[in-house]
């Protein structure tokens, strides 16, 4: 066992290219043995690991057992010097494995740097610009997630999963390269060159279209359907109750389309929420999504109440001060629950 745990840490000084002449005829020679080469791919396989978790098995394993072939091919060629080392020969395992460094070092650079993946995340009403690889942006909402690969090859779509509510303007590539953000496991927007707002949360995701042209692509059980969208156009999709037949298809989702402004569902970047005929149970719901705060109203129909007005976003407090002079109530807060009194 000490012997392994010795091993595998020479392994680990000769990946990161920090052995000395001495210790890289060592790691030759452990190279030749079965226990060596079991290390190596042990290596080589967490590296993939780790590189399968973060892109959800975006890279095929076959390129694993194609640079390990490679490193057990330069390792078998140079079976029968191991054993005599001299100033020329220690010079030539050096040299030799110095190519297996490269090859090693080149399978993570082939596996983990490519795909490794970005992450943003806000926390409850937090806004956040970010600056996507290829000069894209999106602004997050609070309490939303964001993720993408931090490069993005010329000739492979640009992909972003988004969880929560984002808006987005997208540069427009002269080779068309695609542009998709994959919402909250219900749907792909695909897009050129636009500007839209995503609002993916619970059972339930809202697109609207700012400017550009977009296709909706809804995933199904067993299909997709797809929405057209244009300036101005709100699609909601939410998970229907149960299965139905649509036109021959089982369909589990049920999709609206409207005409909206788009200027009132992206008002929120200029930390403002503009309402237009907007129960208190909906902004009920904003508040707990965005914000992480519970509000309570003192009897059920309150919920069903609208609201037309802007209100202030950037300072939860001021935004509650607003409800409460609209409605011609008080309120207490304790943690994040806000119960409001007559």
């Amino acid at each position: 066992m000490m012997k392994q745990s010795s091993d595998r840490t020479m392994l680990e000084k000769y990946l990161r290219n920090q052995c000395s002449d001495a210790e890289l005829a060592q790691v030759f020679d452990l190279l030749q043995t079965p226990d060596g080469q079991v290390l190596l791919q042990s290596q080589m396989d967490a590296a993939q690991a780790q590189t399968d978790a973060a892109n959800q098995g975006a890279l095929p394993g076959v390129v694993s057992d194609t640079m390990w072939n490679k490193i057990k091919n330069r390792t078998q060629k140079n079976t029968g010097s191991q054993h005599k080392i001299g100033h020329r020969s220690r010079w030539a395992v050096a040299a030799s494995v110095g190519v297996l460094v490269a090859v090693a070092l080149g399978y993570l650079a082939v596996v983990w740097y490519p795909n490794r993946q970005t992450e943003h995340q806000t926390a409850f009403g937090q806004m956040l610009k970010v600056t996507l690889p290829d000069g894209s942006v999106v602004t997050l909402n609070g309490n939303s997630t964001v993720r993408y690969k931090a490069d993005w090859a010329a000739d492979q779509p640009r992909e972003i999963w988004l969880d929560g509510e984002g808006f987005f303007s997208v540069r427009h590539k002269t080779n068309n390269q695609k542009f998709t953000v994959h919402a909250n496991n219900q749907c792909d927007i695909e897009v050129l060159g636009t500007e839209f707002n995503v609002n993916g949360r619970g059972q339930k995701t809202k697109v609207v279209l700012q400017s550009g042209k977009i296709r909706l692509v809804v995933k199904e059980q067993e299909n997709t359907r797809q929405v057209i969208m244009k300036p101005g156009d709100l699609v909601e999709i939410r998970k229907a109750a149960e299965v139905v037949a649509v036109a021959g298809q089982d369909v589990s989702s049920v999709i609206q389309q409207k005409i909206v402004d788009p200027s009132h569902h992206v008002s929120w970047k200029e930390q403002q929420l503009v309402f237009d005929e907007t129960s208190l149970l909906e902004i009920a719901g904003i508040l707990r999504e965005t914000y992480g705060i519970t509000l309570v109203l003192p009897e059920e129909k309150y919920y069903y109440e609208k609201i037309t007005g802007t209100v202030p976003s950037g300072n939860t407090d001021e935004l509650l001060n607003a409800l409460a002079l609209t409605l011609g109530m008080r309120y207490e807060k304790e943690n994040n629950q806000v119960k409001f009194k007559q």
